[in-house]
């Protein structure tokens, strides 16, 4: 008759160290699945976020409300002016109701670091009016995570009116000016381009003019990527659609 025999030393070491190995392996690819999901929430987040800063800044009321008092010196404009807050306003764009973009502001999964403004370094030639044109860079900077692809700063170019007390050497401004002749809000547009300087097709928010499959204006990638990214394009190939804002 067979006598019950308990498991020798060496055999719960070799059990408990094939047990450990599969706690480790779980544990490993539970991780890796978490870190997709992390990331794919953060790029979800950084192109909604894209979208979103286009469309704000492209309504002429809410940059206005936004940047008009705002002040600097010509002479100096070469240095941005940080710390700014951009705000939606009223129908007639006179005043503030919800403050959308500033330092510390979160969206989803990412929060703002700064928006700053930088102004042509380069005015246009002072003439007989009171009131001058600029062009300048609204940049919006998220604060740094941990990320495959990392997060490039935010950029929308606008023209701005302002005036200049010249004893001060202080200059104002005053309002923000459509980049289109003919549209006080900016069409933007959502969909793929073929990026300017390489060859292959990216996703994109974009500002501009958009016929028959070609785009002229300024565009943000939706995602970094290898190699040089130009912003600029001249009737380069693109498939667009109108862009719908979530806050619609």
């Amino acid at each position: 008759m067979l006598k019950n025999r308990g498991f020798t030393l060496v055999e719960l070491m070799v059990v408990m160290a094939a047990l450990g190995g599969v706690a480790l392996l779980v544990t490993k690819l539970g991780k890796d699945s978490l870190n997709i999901q992390n990331e794919a929430i953060i790029s979800n987040d950084y192109n909604d976020l894209v979208r979103e800063t286009h469309f704000f800044l492209s309504n002429l009321k809410a940059c206005k409300v936004s940047l008009a008092g705002t002040h600097f010196q010509a002479s100096a404009s070469a240095s941005p002016i940080k710390n700014l807050e951009l705000w939606s306003s009223d129908s007639k764009g006179a005043t503030r109701l919800k403050k959308r973009f500033a330092k510390g502001e979160k969206f989803g999964s990412l929060q703002i670091e700064d928006v700053s403004l930088q102004i042509d370094p380069e005015p246009p030639t002072q003439n007989a009016s009171d009131i001058k044109k600029t062009t300048a860079v609204v940049k919006i900077s998220l604060v740094r995570l941990k990320t495959k692809n990392p997060l490039v700063d935010i950029e929308h170019s606008i023209n701005l009116n302002y005036s200049t007390n010249q004893a001060e050497d202080k200059s104002t401004i005053i309002d923000c000016d459509s980049i289109s002749d003919s549209k006080e809000t900016a069409k933007v547009w959502c969909g793929m381009i073929q990026n300017p300087c390489g060859n292959e097709i990216i996703q994109a928010v974009a500002i501009g003019k958009y016929e028959n499959g070609k785009f002229t204006g300024i565009f943000q990638p939706s995602t970094m990527m290898d190699g040089k990214i130009c912003t600029g394009a001249l009737n380069h190939p693109a498939t667009f659609t109108p862009c719908t804002s979530s806050h619609d």
